[in-house]
């Protein structure tokens, strides 16, 4: 292997180590772009804001 293809593969590892933790958590994990936008969240997230969209927080 060439030296870009073991960085694009370790890339492409952590990518998918990063996103299964996220994925697997329960605690809220929300990311945000610069602008402050909430761009995406995990499960927990989503229970969170359903929680603040209903009232109960």
């Amino acid at each position: 292997m060439k030296n870009d293809e073991i960085h694009i593969t370790y890339t492409t590892n952590i990518h998918y180590l990063f996103q299964s933790i996220v994925n697997s958590s329960d605690d809220g994990i929300v990311s945000k772009v610069l602008d402050g936008n909430i761009k995406d969240w995990n499960k927990g997230g989503e229970k969170t804001f359903i929680t603040v969209q209903k009232g109960y927080w």
